[in-house]
Order: structure tokens, then sequence, then C-alpha cells
């Protein structure tokens, strides 16, 4: 018998458990064809990844280029324990001072002035996930295929808060 897709609310529900249980993803960006994979830890928050860094190359490309892939996986541990996610999104720098910028040192526990107070820049990126590719061995236990996939809503307002 063949797998089937299991309900979106349960793929979207895998999804958030399995963004919730990690801090760390590959962020992916590129432009002028040059691509840059870049290890960072990250917080998630419905649907929206929030990535602290003070620069790099992935700031040149997302100037150019907003989209971005993350990838997010357990280490592997055989075929029938696979656990891993990726996920294709737009990405945005918010401003230093912006209510979301505010927002994501206070989930870190980081206080703002003492952030402003660096003597570099702590910038921050917003990187809405469209679309996400779950592939987990427990979805075969429920009857499912091992790989889902989620198309989320799109944001409300990309720019601003």
């Amino acid at each position: 018998s063949f797998a089937s897709p299991a309900p979106p609310e349960e793929v979207r529900r895998r999804i958030d458990d399995f963004l919730a249980a990690h801090n760390t993803c590959t962020l992916c960006t590129g432009a002028a064809g040059h691509v840059r994979a870049t290890p960072i830890e990250y917080l998630y928050r419905d649907g929206e990844l929030y990535l602290i860094s003070e620069g790099g190359e992935k700031f040149a490309h997302l100037l150019v280029n907003p989209h971005v892939s993350v990838a997010v996986y357990d280490p592997y541990q055989g075929m029938d324990k696979l656990a891993g996610l990726q996920l294709l999104g737009r990405a945005e720098v918010v401003p230093e001072g912006a209510e979301s910028y505010l927002r994501a040192l206070g989930w870190r526990g980081m206080d703002p002035e003492a952030v402003a107070a660096m003597p570099f820049t702590l910038n921050l990126i917003r990187v809405h996930v469209e679309r996400a590719e779950l592939l987990w061995s427990g979805f075969a236990d429920l009857g499912y295929d091992r790989r889902q996939v989620y198309e989320f809503p799109p944001p409300p307002d990309m720019h601003g808060a």
C-alpha cells in the first residue's frame, strides 16, 4: 500500500515542534553566482526564523537576493530514524531599534541598551518561511509518507513591526 500525505495541521505541528526542539541551522544565501552556507543559531516563532549576527557575506547576498534556504536536521542514525527539515523563504534585515528587533532581543534575554553599547552592531535577519519539507521517519509509523510538504501562509507585513 502507498503512504499518503498527512493532514496539513499535523505537518505544521510537527514542523513547529521540530524547530522548537533545535536552535541551530544552516542558512543558505546566494547572489551573482556566489552561494554561502552559514551555520547560525536561530529563534523560531509562528512561521518566522530570527537570526542575530554581526555581519558577513550573507548580508551582501540578502541585499541582492532575499530568497533563502534553511536546513535543520538531526544527526544521521539510520534510515529508520531520519529527521531533517528544509525551509524556503524570504529574508529581510530588520533595522536596529525596530519593534521586531527589540522583541527578538527580548526572546534571547538580551538587554537592548547593552547590545547598543557593544563595539559592533548585532544585525537581525527575519526569515518568513514560505515552504517547508520535513523528512521524518515517524510519519511512516503514522501511515504517511516520510516526506511531507507544508506551504506557509504569506506574512501580513514583511516590512515594519
